[in-house]
């Protein structure tokens, strides 16, 4: 049973809620979520009424090269991966009660851990998409940025 569902939180037991606490991974997984946070906020305030969840150009729509958007080409992603990641990380390591409770080795943590995964590969999937539709819809000014702004997501990296 202790695959599909973890031990209770149950203070009164003295199970694994005796071991929960916060650890320094924990806070640097925090600030990892914070970062990830404020650049993508940084970036609906840059895009403004541009910004949206569809992949889809807007009437009078303009190329955004400023901001986080002359450091990478998809830089709301980036904010993305890094709030999952660091809420992920934070939820993972010793201390918090997924980890004292064995929820990360459930049927749950486990389809978690898929579900991070498999959303990694859709942002990079749609980052190609985004760029095509972009450099269709921008031609030459998409190509002179993109020369520029080499990076996708990360700098140096992708």
């Amino acid at each position: 049973m202790r695959l599909v569902a973890p031990p209770a939180f149950d203070l009164a037991s003295g199970t694994c809620a005796e071991r929960i606490s916060v650890d320094r991974l924990a806070l640097v997984a925090c600030l990892i979520a914070l970062l990830g946070m404020s650049i993508r906020l940084w970036c609906y305030r840059v895009m403004g009424r541009l910004f949206t969840f569809d992949l889809a150009l807007l009437p009078k729509h303009k190329l955004i090269t400023s901001g986080p958007y002359a450091i990478v080409r998809h830089p709301s992603y980036t904010g993305g991966y890094l709030t999952l990641s660091g809420a992920t990380l934070a939820h993972a390591t010793r201390g918090s009660w997924a980890y004292e409770c064995g929820a990360i080795y459930s049927v749950w943590g486990i389809a978690w851990a898929v579900l991070v995964g498999v959303s990694f590969a859709i942002v990079v999937e749609r980052c190609t998409r985004e760029d095509r539709i972009l450099h269709a819809a921008f031609g030459k000014e998409w190509e002179e940025w993109s020369q520029k702004v080499r990076w996708r997501m990360v700098p140096w990296v992708y």
